[in-house]
């Protein structure tokens, strides 16, 4: 089975409430009956309105959802990428090869998963080799992460194709599920509330191990809710 991951931006002046409501209506229908196994939808919505500044960027600064397709055969794509360009301006479609380092529990009934999904692309340094890259990645990194931060979900996904032409390159995609708390409090997402040093010192951490292998000028950081069908 094969994950394919979009980014959707809305046409000019759309309700992007309404976008979303259609989405997760019958735009998923729609993917279901076109053979996607699972679908997960995560959209800048009410919930994580207040989650602006947690937003880097600007390539994908007018993307408002992010559509995740698990598919027996990309030859079904094209009616999905139809169906989701009909609530989209663009839709950028990447096929991926997904790592879930931290597994959570869900069902997939379309109801609001608690907190934040941070939806995070990026290209690699052009100095660093592939293999270079994902050991630091994939091997190293990967602690860091889970160390110092409140996640709940955590899946790395290596970028193999892009499909849509004209699309933004990058060499990963990540989801981060984060509680609620997070959304509003560096401390909360540091998992270390009340402790201030201790937050200076997690997040001294993180850039330091995020510098090693992440190209910073096209970092995209992305907050959503996440629903899952």
């Amino acid at each position: 089975m094969e994950k394919i991951i979009c980014f959707l931006t809305p046409p000019a002046g759309a309700d992007t409430a309404d976008l979303s409501a259609r989405l997760r209506g019958e735009i998923v229908n729609s993917l279901q009956d076109d053979g996607a196994q699972y679908v997960r939808v995560c959209v800048d919505d009410e919930h994580v309105a207040h989650t602006e500044t947690l937003r880097q960027g600007s390539t994908l600064s007018a993307c408002w959802a992010v559509v995740s397709l698990w598919l027996d055969s990309r030859t079904r794509l094209t009616g999905m990428m139809a169906a989701l360009n009909s609530v989209a301006a663009t839709a950028h479609a990447y096929a991926v090869a997904e790592s879930e380092q931290l597994k959570y529990e869900f069902d997939r009934n379309g109801a609001r998963m608690e907190g934040l999904n941070e939806v995070v692309c990026f290209r690699k340094p052009a100095h660093q080799d592939r293999a270079e890259w994902l050991d630091i990645w994939l091997g190293s990194h990967t602690a860091v992460a889970l160390d110092t931060q409140s996640t709940f979900g955590y899946r790395q996904h290596i970028v193999g194709d892009v499909l849509t032409a004209g699309s933004p390159v990058f060499d990963a995609i990540i989801e981060e599920n984060f509680p609620s708390a997070a959304m509003t409090s560096q401390e909360a997402f540091y998992d270390c509330v009340g402790d201030p040093e201790e937050y200076q010192r997690r997040l001294g951490i993180m850039i330091e191990s995020c510098i090693r292998f992440i190209d910073m000028e096209t970092l995209e950081v992305m907050p959503t809710t996440e629903y899952n069908f």
